[in-house]
This record gives structure tokens, sequence and C-alpha cells, in this order.
């Protein structure tokens, strides 16, 4: 009777055949999970975890995303193993991601990665853990992956290789892959500088709302006339204007010439960017916060990501 119970709750749930109804949902989905049936316990999770018609409750979701990991259930394990790691509980979070990982869950691989590297230290198995999602087409570990290349560039193979991961990601719309493509083009990383493909790739990460891409596109645009000038430049160069100056006064100003020099070895792009172009410098500005809580934005950035994709799918 579980899955039948599952069956109703999801069409309640969707209004498929009858009226949308979140309390009816939860009340058949709440008897089918409560006789064990795994699909009915992750969705009550995802129910409370995103607020779906409901309060947020995350003592709620935990209990039912925890009934599910412990059947083997490798999204609920995914799920559980987020809440961990915003909770602080790496190592709790460590565990729930090797299990969904070893099932072959993409995202878990790759979180798996991160979180074994905090917990072991090991650089090499979060490596391959993220190289092992990369290959799978996540577009998180394809970046990862091409930023590894991107930062080392010890000879042409790595600065390819970095072009290569970066495209696969930014052909599924990873805006900072996109923008760090139009950086290689841009800086000529990768053979010559190519201005037209540089201001292609900062467009398509400025139309996702990335500030240093807006920023970059009309100075190409408007000011290097690489391209037929675009109303729409204007309007990201003034936005990506202020963006600069709120940085710079905010960050900038209690930076040292060192710490500078620092942030700007880290991108890799100290020996070029500060005798190339202006808006190199623009990028090293407003990235300097993402450096030093790299970590921890990278999760707020995936729970938010998470958190929309899912409301939009339970609607």
């Amino acid at each position: 009777m579980g899955n039948a119970y599952t069956v109703i709750g999801n069409k309640f749930l969707s209004g498929n055949g009858v009226p949308k109804d979140i309390n009816k949902a939860i009340e058949c989905f709440r008897m089918s999970a409560e006789q064990g049936d795994v699909e009915a316990q992750y969705t009550l999770g995802l129910i409370f975890a995103f607020g779906n018609g409901v309060p947020v409750d995350g003592d709620e979701a935990k209990l039912w995303f925890r009934m599910a990991s412990e059947q083997g259930y490798a999204e609920a394990q995914n799920k559980l193993g987020l809440g961990c790691f915003n909770d602080n509980d790496f190592t709790q979070a460590h565990r729930w991601f090797r299990m969904a990982a070893e099932q072959g869950l993409a995202e878990s691989q790759y979180l798996f990665g991160l979180t074994d590297e905090i917990v072991s230290g090991d650089k090499t198995k979060s490596q391959k853990w993220c190289r092992l999602a990369a290959e799978q087409g996540y577009a998180e570990a394809q970046y990862w992956v091409g930023h590894k290349y991107y930062n080392s560039q010890n000879d042409t193979t790595d600065g390819e290789l970095a072009e290569s991961w970066f495209h696969k990601a930014a052909a599924q719309g990873h805006a900072e892959a996109q923008y760090k493509l139009g950086l290689i083009y841009a800086l000529g990383r990768v053979g010559s500088q190519n201005g037209y493909k540089a201001s292609q790739w900062f467009r398509q990460a400025a139309e996702q709302g990335h500030k240093a891409a807006e920023y970059n596109w009309n100075l190409y645009v408007n000011v290097l006339g690489v391209t037929e000038k675009d109303p729409q430049a204007d309007k990201w160069f003034r936005a990506a204007e202020q963006e600069k100056e709120k940085n710079e006064k905010a960050e900038l100003s209690s930076m040292s010439k060192n710490k500078l020099q620092k942030i700007m070895a880290f991108e890799g792009a100290w020996s070029r960017s500060h005798h190339t172009l202006d808006f190199t410098l623009y990028n090293i500005d407003s990235r300097y916060k993402k450096i030093v809580e790299a970590k921890s934005l990278f999760f707020d950035k995936i729970l938010k990501e998470m958190g929309t994709r899912l409301s939009q799918a339970y609607r």
C-alpha cells in the first residue's frame, strides 16, 4: 500500500488529475513513509527542507532524509550530507557524501571530494572524486577541474586542459566557467589573445548577471570596439562600475599592496594583468571576498540553487 499512497500523494502535490493540495499530499506521503516507502520519505524531506507549501522545518526534513538514507537512497544521503555540512558537522557530511558517491551520484562524488580534503587533508583522493564527477558531466566539478589547471599553468598543456574543462561547464550554462574562458582568450593564456572570443564569453556570463563579466563586456564593446555597440552593455557597465566602487571602498581600502599581489597571484594573473587591460583588476577586486570565504560561499550557492530548482519542480 505504501507505493499506492505515494502515487496519490504525488497527484495532490502536482495537481495531476486532482486539485493541488499540499496537506493531502503530506498526509498520503506520511502514511506511505511510515510503511517504509523510501520515495515518500525522501519527498517529505524535500517538502520540509524547502518549505513547499509549508513552513521550512529543518529537523523534520532531516528526520525523513535520514530514514531514506538508512535504506541506501543516494539522493537522500546527499541531501543529509548537505544539511550536516550546513551545520558545520563536516565528519557526518563527509560520511553521507561518501555513501552516495560510492553509488555513483555525481554531485555527491564532487562534494565528497571537497569534504574529504577538509576532513582528511588528502588532496590526491579529493581530486580523484572531483574528477569522477566531472567525467560524469557535473558542471561544478568540470569547473573545479578546469580551475585547477587554470591556476597551475605549468605549461601549454595545462592551459589547454583548463580551456577544455571550462568549455564543458560553460556549455551547461556555468557563468563562472564562461567568465574564465573570457579571461583565457583576453589574456592569451592559450595561444594568442582573441578579443572576439573573449567578448562572446563575457557576454554569456554577463547575461546571467556576472558582475565582472558585465564590466569586461562593456570594455570590449564600447571601449575597445571589438564588436558592434550594444545598448545593454551600457546598462551593465553602469551597474558594474557601481559594484566596483562599492568593492573598492569595502575591500581595497584596508588591503595592503602585499595582500593585493597575493590575491592576483591566486588568480594566476599578476604577471600580465598589471600591464594589460584594466578589466583584470576588477576581476581581482570582486573576487577577494570569494577567495577568503571560498568553501562557505560555495556551499551557500549549492544550497540556494538546489532550493530554487526543487521548489520549481514541486510547484
